[in-house]
């Protein structure tokens, strides 16, 4: 569909088709506003299992550094904390039915 529009007398009449528009909206794919804490939040579970084996903080940012991920210390724990509440709030419920099924298993 093409539609024509006129803003002032003085501008040329400007034509566009809003089918083209439309389908190259819904084709732009935006650049990550931050790679970094999308990669980090992408690990998260194998970080997360690291940790809980031994793994230091200090340990885990030395291999992101060395592996082409660098984040400050300060950075680096808020994303953690950030993680572990966004675990939490995706595991809460799952853990909700699991004990409740568990519960009916014990019956």
């Amino acid at each position: 569909m093409t539609h024509s529009f006129q803003t002032t007398d003085t501008e040329a009449d400007k034509s566009f088709d809003i089918d083209k528009l439309r389908a190259a909206l819904q084709d732009y794919q935006l650049a990550p506003r931050n790679p970094k804490k999308g990669a980090f939040l992408e690990l998260y579970p194998v970080i997360q299992k690291r940790l809980t084996d031994g793994l230091t903080v200090k340990q885990l940012q030395q291999i992101l550094q060395r592996n082409g991920l660098s984040i400050s210390h300060a950075t680096l724990m808020r994303y953690l904390k950030e993680a572990r509440e966004q675990s939490e709030k995706l595991s809460g419920p799952v853990s909700a039915m699991q004990q409740a099924l568990l519960a009916g298993q014990r019956r």
